[in-house]
């Protein structure tokens, strides 16, 4: 009886243990086929950004971001629904619901259409279609590349046709200065787009790595749609739609940071904070070897907001807020009078993005942005003080319209508010002891509108080969300027994943500010320009991307130091060169190479003649290699070489020498451990320097020339490393 007793419920334990595993098992199937979860692709492998992937007949649906992921809840469909695929340039696909109840993370390809137009875009981690000039990086690579220290900046530099004028992060381009690349952030303008800003750039770039979802970068010929700009573009854009909730905290040895986000509304909405806050003192203390004495070690902090929301299967808005805070106080050494210069500044941006699709032939895009930018200086001992308030307001908006399989057109309107009041004094007799009625007061107040419209047209021809081509119109208000500029690209397909690149264009940039204060006696000053002529190669396929371009530039209506008049636009130059990118993957390994040849001249400013610039740096080599060990494990080195900069060293002459060779060798090493899909944490160190290597950049010298104090790195070999975590 005992037997029978124990055998019934023994029976009845293991009904109940199925029971709860059948209904267990159910419920975990039908949460693993609530979402429609893949990647789209070309057909030669590539993400296919914006598509659209929506059930037929409802109004949600979803866009494919910069690496081709989508994820489409599908929780309230029936076996009767079917998926729609879209995207302009490629053939759709429409998919019914119970062919794909059991699809698994995995690739759809999508087959180019022969005669459509692929919407020159910068995809994230390659080359932008029909553009040979771009390149992109993901976040985790800026993270990984070796003496970047996660700076999205300094990234850049392993990219060809970049000067290493300084140690900061400023973008000189192919012979021109930093000031003359644009800097651009979800389609609107950065006007002080570093930290710890001075003449050669800062030493950072205000926009952590963690905080973009994609960077392009051109160092020429781009197109109408860009402006105020005789050199390059860094355009970035900033993370999208979240679809997981996110908990990131990073830190290292000179600072921490914090990221917080979710979506909202079935993954409509979303939003993400972030802060950071940065403290160089231990990072200097710890590794010593300075060349420079700090008063107060540099610190900056900044907090972010980014909101995300897709109002509709093919439209969505986002704003974008950063405020960031830096202060620096170091001594300068001088043979004349040693100084200190004190710096803070205060930033903050807003920008309010709109995307809107219409149908398969429109596509709008805006912008309304603002931004507040205060900086406070002071050099001891030079008598100055300077106090500048610069607010900039802006309004773009685009249409992209699609006549057919092979045509385009797009057509914008920005417009651009500068305001800038700047107020303080100097000493007329620098380094001296003297009376305060031998200063002299500064009062600058600076108030500019300017509007452009452009229009670009795109043809697509014989399946491979594109021309694209339009004219910008801008014009400003303080030099009462019209100007309009004329550019054009080609590429033609030569044979398979070979293709022959050619543009051409005219570039405007207006003057600063201080151009226009009450002590410059010229009031007809206008834009400066230069001209592009580019034209080169590249093979482009999985494994391999080589490009070689040659350029010429010259630059009118430069600005010239004039007795009478202070300034004039006598000025005038050139730049030519070449410049090489080869990027081959082995396995593991990923080698990466840029090498540039630039001769550079301009008459302009102090230059008594046409002569070298001091960013006429003939020969700019850049060796990367990534090897990942194990999916976790990664090791990088880079070794940036470059040839002297020049200066002048005595009286008489004009950049007449040249420093020693540049040379720098950096490694790092991260390990990289996921815990879920979304998440991803990393341990990283890096040491910057490794030949511990003194670089000099230049040299200040007596009234008389009889002394001098060199310029040089503000650390030798040194080691930074930190920790990013997901939760």
């Amino acid at each position: 009886m005992n037997s029978r007793i124990r055998y019934y419920q023994t029976i009845n334990r293991v009904i109940l243990i199925l029971v709860i595993f059948v209904t267990y098992s159910n419920i975990v199937i039908a949460q693993e086929n609530n979402y429609f979860d893949g990647y789209l692709i070309s057909s030669d492998g590539r993400p296919i950004e914006y598509a659209n992937i929506y059930v037929k007949g409802r109004t949600s649906g979803i866009i494919t971001d910069s690496t081709g992921h989508f994820k489409l809840n599908i929780s309230s469909c029936s076996n009767v629904d079917t998926i729609i695929i879209s995207c302009i340039g490629f053939q759709g696909k429409i998919l019914p619901l119970k062919d794909i109840k059991d699809f698994k993370i995995g690739k759809i390809e999508l087959e180019t259409k022969t005669n459509d137009i692929k919407e020159v875009v910068v995809e994230a981690s390659r080359y932008s279609t029909g553009d040979q000039r771009k390149s992109t990086l993901k976040t985790l690579e800026m993270l990984q590349i070796p003496g970047s220290s996660g700076d999205s900046f300094g990234a850049l530099k392993v990219f060809p046709g970049i000067q290493e004028v300084s140690e900061g992060s400023g973008l000189f381009i192919r012979g021109g200065d930093q000031s003359e690349t644009a800097i651009i952030l979800d389609g609107a303008y950065l006007y002080h787009p570093y930290r710890f800003e001075s003449p050669n750039g800062g030493y950072y770039g205000i926009m952590s790595s963690f905080q973009l979802q994609n960077t392009s970068f051109s160092t020429g010929g781009f197109g109408t749609e860009y402006g105020n700009s005789m050199s390059g573009i860094l355009d970035m854009k900033s993370v999208d739609l979240l679809d997981d909730k996110m908990l990131d905290m990073n830190i290292g040895l000179a600072g921490v940071g914090i990221r917080l986000g979710k979506p909202f509304l079935d993954n409509k909405m979303s939003l993400l904070v972030s802060a950071n806050y940065s403290d160089t003192k231990y990072l200097f203390k710890l590794n010593g070897n300075t060349s420079k004495t700090f008063l107060t070690y540099p610190t900056s902090s900044d907090f972010n907001v980014n909101w995300f929301y897709k109002y509709s299967r093919t439209g969505s808005l986002k704003i974008f807020y950063l405020n960031e805070g830096d202060q620096i106080n170091v001594s300068i050494n001088s043979p004349n009078v040693p100084s200190n210069f004190g710096g803070k500044n205060r930033n903050n941006f807003i920008n309010l993005c709109w995307y809107q699709s219409v149908n398969s032939k429109i596509i709008f895009r805006g912008n309304l942005a603002y931004s507040y930018y205060k900086s406070l200086s002071e050099i001891s001992n030079l008598g100055l003080n300077l106090n500048s308030i610069n607010k900039m307001y802006q309004a773009l908006g685009s249409m992209t319209y699609f006549f057919n399989n092979k045509i385009s057109s797009s057509i914008g309107l920005n417009f651009f508010s500068n305001r800038e009041v700047s107020e303080g004094d100097f000493s007329t007799e620098p380094g001296q002891i003297i009376s305060p009625y031998e200063y002299k007061n500064w009062d600058l107040k600076y108030l500019s509108n300017r509007m452009a419209i452009y229009n670009k047209w795109v043809w697509k021809f014989l399946k491979k080969n594109n021309l694209s081509f339009g004219l910008r119109y801008e014009n400003e208000s303080k030099s009462n300027e019209n100007i309009i500029d004329f550019r054009s690209s080609l590429k033609i397909n030569l044979l398979k994943n070979i293709d022959l690149v050619a543009s051409v264009g005219k570039y405007h940039q207006f003057l600063d500010p201080k151009y226009y204060s009450s002590d410059i006696k010229n009031r007809n000053l206008i834009a400066q320009y230069s001209n592009h002529y580019v034209l080169g190669i590249s093979r482009e396929n999985e494994d391999l991307l080589f490009r070689l371009e040659f350029y010429f530039k010259d630059y009118k209506n430069l600005l010239l130091n004039d007795t009478s008049l202070n300034y004039n636009n006598n000025g005038y130059g050139y730049a030519k060169g070449v410049d090489l990118f080869l990027k081959k993957k082995f396995m593991k390994l990923n080698c990466m190479l840029s090498l540039s040849y630039l001769n550079t001249k301009r008459n302009w400013f102090d230059s008594p003649y046409l002569a070298p610039t001091e960013f006429d740096i003939r020969w700019t080599f850049t060796n990367t290699i990534e090897y990942n060990i194990t999916n976790s494990w990664y090791l990088g080195l880079k070794d940036r070489f470059a040839t002297g900069k020049p200066y002048t060293s005595n009286q008489f002459e004009y950049h007449n020498a040249r420093v020693r060779y540049y040379n720098v060798l950096d490694a790092s090493m991260n390990y990289k451990i996921s815990f879920k899909k979304s998440n991803l944490n990393v341990i990283y160190i890096a040491i910057n320097n490794i030949l511990g290597r003194q670089n000099i950049f230049g040299y200040r010298y007596s009234d008389d020339y009889s002394e001098r104090v060199p310029i040089s790195s503000t650390m030798l070999r040194n080691i930074y490393f930190g920790i990013n975590v997901s939760f």
